[in-house]
């Protein structure tokens, strides 16, 4: 999940440089040390044998130019997201299914809500979750705000839940923002929320929407 600004993200690291570097020149020796491991980590050892290390460093470069535009995060988080909800929906028995990219009809049928994925009940859209990466920050939790939580009110009559599985760094610097989207749209994960509670959340839901 990297990226090309002034920061480094990963799933397991999100780094400001420009801080690391002032701790740096402040004689932290943690800062380094975490930096220097970093740097193995993502194979600089492997660089460095080569005989050419200028032109090498081009071609990385090159190459990460290249995808700077490019939702590389998003499709990695999209991809646990899939092996999440297919684990899910596996735990559920034949009766359910999962989708990806099912249109969902509201308001008559006048109206659709196209998801990222679906899990179906004997072929009956019951719950519709949408799936979001974000590595910078923007205007994404407001809208989710505004826009999601009327979806949600009119799939609810129609005996659907809406469902948002979203994380990046991008929130590090909205927590506000996304703090209300969270009070807004009840139904919102992060990953790690995701991974802890989302299964038991459906499994409850539509151990309920089996009896009915």
């Amino acid at each position: 999940m990297g990226h090309t600004n002034h920061y480094y993200v990963s799933d397991k690291d999100n780094v400001e440089l420009d801080l690391v570097a002032k701790e740096i020149t402040r004689g932290s020796a943690d800062a380094a040390g975490h930096i220097a491991q970093l740097f193995l980590d993502l194979g600089l050892a492997n660089i460095l044998v080569k005989e050419n290390v200028e032109s090498t460093f081009l071609g990385v470069q090159v190459g990460l130019e290249s995808n700077r535009r490019k939702s590389v995060g998003g499709e990695v988080f999209n991809q646990w997201a899939t092996k999440l909800l297919q684990s899910t929906c596996g735990l559920l028995g034949p009766d359910y299914e999962l989708r990806s990219e099912e249109k969902i009809f509201y308001k008559d049928s006048t109206n659709c809500k196209k998801v990222d994925f679906a899990i179906l009940f004997r072929g009956k859209v019951k719950i519709g979750i949408e799936v979001n990466f974000y590595t910078t920050s923007g205007s994404k939790p407001s809208e989710i705000k505004r826009a999601y939580q009327n979806v949600n009110r009119e799939l609810g009559k129609v005996g659907v839940q809406l469902v948002w599985i979203t994380d990046g760094a991008g929130y590090v610097k909205m927590r506000r923002s996304l703090r209300e989207a969270f009070e807004a749209h009840r139904n919102t994960y992060n990953y790690e929320m995701a991974q802890r509670y989302l299964k038991d959340d459906i499994l409850d839901f539509l151990g309920k929407v089996s009896k009915e």
